[in-house]
């Protein structure tokens, strides 16, 4: 039996079962839509292959934040992964936002990824932050989600927050790269909400508007 190996819709080649084919040197790897393969990476063709070249594989956060006005008060954040869909949507890429307090952020004077937090600086202290798994694509477009933390005390609507957005492909031969977004901007609850009141409360149910009221009258 032949079985063929297609890249990007291409047949590339053609081999007989069992044979191996060694995939290119796309920056990122292929996916078959399940897993992600290292360029450069040997397989062993027992059926026909279909893969795709991951080149670009980058995050970008969104500067502005939106708030939490039904239920327990929040702050949300949203990022875009640019890549293959075949990759997004595959088992060997997970998606996530890592947020924190903007003083928490500016105290420790580094950057905020997934190796620094719980770190202790000098004084013992651990950089606090909050590591949200994305589980779903916002509004089913792919690539595009967000991350949230909720149930935030009063004390805590005037304080500033502030994200990154991160996506990690895990390889088959179980090594892994991270990509980081840049910083999102730096935004508050009460903040959010009264540029939603500025705004004239868009696409907001009239029975909410008392809850961004009092978000946006929140004072130390």
């Amino acid at each position: 039996a032949t079985y063929t190996v297609t890249v990007d819709g291409q047949v590339v080649a053609t081999v007989e079962e069992g044979a191996t084919y060694t995939m290119g040197d796309a920056t990122y790897g292929y996916t078959d839509g399940t897993d992600m393969f290292k360029a450069g990476t040997e397989i062993t063709v027992n059926s026909d292959v279909v893969l795709t070249s991951v080149n670009e594989f980058s995050v970008a956060a969104a500067q502005g934040a939106g708030i939490r006005y039904d239920g327990t008060a929040g702050i949300r954040f949203q990022a875009r992964v640019s890549a293959p869909e075949e990759a997004l949507n595959s088992s060997a890429v997970k998606t996530g936002m890592i947020i924190t307090a903007n003083d928490i952020y500016e105290a420790f004077g580094s950057e905020l990824n997934l190796d620094i937090i719980g770190d202790p600086d000098d004084d013992g202290k651990d950089y606090a932050a909050l590591n949200v798994v994305n589980n779903g694509w916002y509004n089913n477009q792919v690539g595009t989600y967000c991350g949230s933390i909720v149930d935030i005390v009063e004390s805590n609507w005037i304080r500033n927050f502030i994200a990154v957005a991160y996506a990690t492909i895990t390889y088959t031969d179980g090594t892994s790269v991270t990509v980081y977004s840049n910083m999102t901007g730096v935004r508050s609850i009460k903040g959010v909400a009264a540029a939603v009141q500025a705004a004239g409360y868009p696409g907001i149910a009239e029975a909410y508007h008392a809850t961004i009221d009092a978000y946006a009258a929140a004072t130390e």
